[in-house]
């Protein structure tokens, strides 16, 4: 009986997990709109900063630009260049295999153009 117990509860913990990880793997990460326009700007080249200000539309870089690039790097969406020197003035960004699942999770939204989450 106590076997049998334990086997049961076993099942209904593998079960749980299971579901755990398919509701994760299946939900979009959140992020806003500024850091999913940086994560498209970046997806087809390597920008320096000022590229990708310039492909925003934005003439300068804001504190919330700032922490957008700061919350990618750290999530691990995009990447240094350089990665020895990060405040290098040759520093350009691009975007790692992770920032590209993460966009291929938002189909419908494939450049800056046609996003709906414009700056």
């Amino acid at each position: 009986w106590f076997l049998k117990k334990i086997q049961e509860v076993n099942k209904a913990r593998d079960e749980a997990q299971d579901k755990a990880q398919v509701e994760a793997h299946d939900e979009k990460p959140f992020l806003s709109k500024t850091e999913l326009n940086i994560l498209i700007s970046c997806k087809d080249e390597i920008l320096a900063k000022r590229e990708i200000l310039d492909k925003l539309g934005n003439k300068s870089l804001s504190g919330n630009i700032k922490k957008s690039f700061q919350k990618l790097i750290e999530k691990g969406l995009i990447e240094y260049t350089i990665p020895a020197k990060p405040n290098s003035r040759n520093q350009k960004y691009k975007i790692t295999d992770k920032g590209i699942y993460v966009i291929n999770q938002h189909k419908d939204i494939t450049t800056v153009k046609e996003s709906p989450f414009k700056i």
